[in-house]
């Protein structure tokens, strides 16, 4: 049954949504819901919250946008201001936003960041509420916010739940003790008063902390020993026991360290066998770690492959670079610092894309793919390096096939995506003697039945000869192409059909000697990163056999073109253009 101040408010919401009223009148009515909506935080605190979240906060903000009377304006303004701050006591968002209001706009973290932290925000938000949810992981570039973010959530969840217990870990005993510090601050001020009023410091200087040092401290409301514990990675957390979350933030002081096989085993070995114990005996609690992924051994990535043996993920529909388990229990977020489709700055009030291009071509692929695009790669070890491959200053032709660069015709491989996550990849090479040129590719992270056209016209544009296709998802896709191609009058492709057996990781090492040796790419910079060819190539330079890549379609494109076209396992016979006019068509 409804309160009486519940059903007051919905009468009042239910006006201002149907009724055009007078601007006097319309100020009274949201005052009124204002000053209910205050009294009711005491009644139902997270159905309040709601109210100022989804009905007041909006309002008021279309209100400002048209009021012209400069003292309701005031009213207006100081009402969606306090409204932000009430939202806080179970918004996390509202309350960063609520601290930093009166702050300069460069200094503000999540409005300068909106786009890169809000999913991490709203699932440290999750957590605090839904024990189900056990693991939050997030990776971003240096300066993107994660350190202060996590402080704001710690200090903000004290308020919440302000009988429990952090632990804060990081690669030094200063960097710990000064996020310590930092939520030592927040909870101090005056912002944070408003907000959990219960917690308020100037009022209950003396008592609020009944022990306060950098290393560890306790809010007379704390359950435990202590309600905050900062340590470094190789500080004493024996003993040590959090109610709330164990937060990890950087365990890796700089790339030099992610070249320390022996460190990060050790840091693996204190994860699994003493920092996942140090929880309240009998509860459930979070886990965040954030940082910088340094090198694809780090904790984050160990701890993300570990994830995603144990449990199927899915993208979030809710957030760009984000993957939930579909139990709900854990969620991981690798934001790159130039979005892969577009190569443009996912954060431009804090890094333009012209400086992250720049920083990109200072760089080796190793720091670059590691510390800025969250996709770490070993520093040794890629097979398939620039270094390592044959490439051109020049793309061949069509022409004259007796003329330098140029050719008459091109030989193809086609490997369908399987999944929506997946690359639709399709490699076109011509042939000069002994080599294979990549002259142009199809590769984009759609539904095969969106590039039916686009794979016709690269064959016809092309004159592709042959195309091997791998048939393990789409049998039809041969038949398709077939009617598609005569349809436009085309007859001079050869599509043959290849099933896939064993593992790809197999196939693509048994052919990466022919594809060193015998196909030749464009040289690096050829091609922007951002356009089918750059995206292609960044992602065959960067695989790896030592570790899960996030992407290997194009690799395993050149592996099934090499295999069944260069060594011409496909078909007994060579391939040749077919006259229509010497045959009668």
């Amino acid at each position: 049954m409804k309160s009486e101040t519940k059903q007051t408010i919905d009468e009042i919401i239910k006006v201002l949504k149907t009724t055009s009223l007078d601007k006097k009148t319309l100020f009274q009515s949201v005052k009124d819901l204002y000053n209910l909506l205050i009294v009711y935080l005491e009644e139902n605190t997270s159905d309040a919250c709601r109210y100022f979240t989804n009905i007041l906060i909006p309002f008021l903000q279309k209100v400002l946008m048209v009021e012209t009377n400069e003292e309701r304006s005031q009213k207006y303004y100081e009402m969606y201001k306090n409204s932000h701050g009430f939202a806080a006591r179970r918004s996390l968002e509202h309350f960063i936003l609520y601290y930093e209001w009166d702050w300069e706009q460069k200094d503000k973290l999540l409005e300068n960041r909106y786009e890169i932290l809000m999913p991490f925000v709203y699932y440290l938000n999750k957590m605090t509420f839904d024990e189900n949810l056990q693991y939050v992981l997030a990776s971003y570039m240096p300066s993107a916010g994660k350190s202060r973010c996590t402080c704001y959530y710690e200090a903000w969840r004290l308020g919440v739940q302000s009988g429990g217990c952090f632990l804060r870990i990081s690669y030094s005993d200063l960097l710990a003790k000064g996020f310590s510090r930092s939520v030592i601050d927040i909870i101090k001020s005056e912002e944070y008063a408003f907000v959990f009023p219960h917690l308020n410091y100037k009022k209950n200087k003396k008592k609020l902390f009944t022990k306060e040092t950098d290393e560890e401290w306790r809010l007379s409301t704390a359950k435990l020993l202590q309600s905050y514990m900062a340590r470094s990675r190789d500080g004493q957390i024996n003993g040590t026991r959090a109610s709330l979350s164990i937060d990890i933030d950087d365990m890796l002081k700089d790339d030099k360290e992610a070249l320390n096989m022996d460190l990060h085993k050790d840091i693996w070995i204190k994860w699994v066998n003493v920092i996942q114990s140090r929880r309240t005996l009998g509860k459930k609690i979070g886990y965040v770690i954030v940082g910088t992924k340094w090198s694809p051994y780090d904790l984050i990535c160990r701890v993300s492959q570990d994830l995603k043996e144990t449990h199927d993920f899915k993208d979030d529909p809710k957030f760009k670079y984000t993957e939930i388990a579909k139990d709900g229990t854990a969620v991981i977020i690798n934001v790159p610092a130039l979005d892969y489709e577009t190569d443009e700055s996912t954060c431009p009030k804090v890094i333009s894309t012209e400086e992250l291009h720049e920083i990109r071509r200072k760089n080796t692929p190793y720091y670059f793919q590691s510390v800025y695009q969250q996709n770490p790669i070993p520093p040794e070890g890629l097979d398939f390096a620039y270094e390592a491959l044959n490439t051109y200053d020049v793309v061949p032709r069509m022409g004259n096939p007796r003329e330098e660069g140029r050719y008459d015709y091109t030989l193809a491989s086609l490997d369908p995506a399987r999944k929506g996550k997946n690359y639709v990849s399709m490699p076109i090479h011509c042939r000069m003697g002994e080599l294979y040129p990549l002259v142009d590719v199809l590769f984009e992270k759609k539904a095969m039945s969106d590039l039916y056209e686009d794979i016709v016209a690269k064959i016809i544009q092309h004159k592709v000869i042959r195309l091997v296709l791998e048939n393990n998802i789409d049998t039809s896709l041969k038949r398709i192409l077939d009617d598609m191609l005569h349809e436009r009058g085309y007859y001079s492709c050869e599509i043959i059909e290849h099933y896939s057996l064993g593992k790809k990781e197999d196939r693509i090492r048994d052919q990466q000697g022919v594809i060193r040796n015998q196909i030749v790419f464009p040289r690096k910079g050829l091609f922007p990163v951002n356009t089918p060819m750059g995206k292609f190539m960044e992602q065959l330079t960067t695989f790896s056999f030592d570790f899960p890549n996030k992407y290997d379609d194009a690799i395993d494109s050149e592996a099934m073109f090499a295999h069944q076209i260069i060594l011409d396992r496909a078909s007994g016979q060579k391939a040749q253009v077919l006259s229509r006019r010497k045959l009668g068509l």
